[in-house]
């Protein structure tokens, strides 16, 4: 029986119950219940908490790791890169980080089987390369007409006015939150700070100093991030993340940047803190 009603209080514990015995504790001073569990050497409240801030703090690398991957993705193609998607480490990589992240195994079934096709192609690096920077080009860099801006401040403009790069509201409120997260753009930097790679870089330094809060216990700092993360999402992410992968997904005629498309989606579901 003891057992049993050790097992419920657990259970209450990890679904919420936290507060309710905390008023018991308040109203009657000393709870035995409390007492049972932070003393308990299977169950004791401090290892059910030290085991969900490891948990926690697992995640959000994992999720830090799955904006990089993303932010290098829709960088200008490097050698590495193809290099990445043709030995297969990309693939790996991927997987590993969606399945991190809570992924459902149907879509990451769905991504190896599209990776895999990489892999077997035969086709030296330089020319997978220039094929890339090709569809790069068409897709987010043609001097007429992109497919598809890579700029958050164009791809949600839904005017006819001009949009000035750099200086519009968009890119300026972007680079005032990366400023007040301690960031500035680089002096060799040369795009704008709403361009899709550069937000996903900030979403990955927010990621990894919350694995980093998490693991020197600073609640404080985690608060700051949390919030920072929600702000940024809300007021840049949200507006066009989704819609930019799933037009890329349409869109792109290189099997690279298909898979790609595919993964930010499989992820974007399991990171995203409101759904769009």
């Amino acid at each position: 029986m003891n057992d049993v009603l050790q097992l419920m209080k657990i259970l209450h514990l990890l679904q919420g119950g936290w507060s309710v015995l905390k008023n018991k504790q308040s109203r009657r001073g000393k709870s035995l219940i409390l007492e049972e569990i932070c003393f308990g050497e299977e169950y004791s409240m401090e290892k059910l908490h030290e085991k969900r801030d490891e948990q926690e703090m697992n995640r959000a690398f994992a999720v830090s790791d799955f904006y990089q991957l993303l932010s290098l993705s829709v960088q200008w193609p490097e050698k590495e890169l193809a290099e990445a998607l043709l030995n297969g480490s990309f693939h790996n990589d991927s997987v590993n980080i969606l399945e991190e992240i809570g992924c459902q195994d149907e879509e990451i079934h769905l991504i190896e089987n599209l990776f895999g096709k990489l892999r077997n192609q035969e086709i030296g690096y330089d020319l997978f390369l220039k094929d890339m920077m090709g569809e790069y080009t068409r897709l987010f860099n043609h001097p007429e007409q992109p497919v598809i801006s890579i700029y958050e401040s164009l791809f949600t403009n839904q005017s006819n006015e001009k949009i000035i790069m750099f200086l519009n509201p968009v890119a300026l409120d972007a680079e005032r939150c990366y400023r007040e997260a301690g960031l500035h753009l680089t002096n060799t930097s040369k795009e704008p700070a709403d361009h899709m790679a550069t937000e996903l870089e900030f979403m990955m330094y927010l990621y990894g100093s919350k694995g980093i809060a998490l693991k020197e216990q600073n609640r404080e700092r985690l608060g700051r991030i949390d919030e920072r993360i929600a702000e940024f999402e809300e007021q840049h992410l949200l507006k066009w993340i989704n819609p930019f992968f799933t037009l890329l997904e349409e869109k792109a005629e290189h099997p690279a940047y298909m898979g790609i498309a595919k993964v930010a989606k499989a992820g974007l579901k399991e990171v995203l803190y409101k759904p769009v």
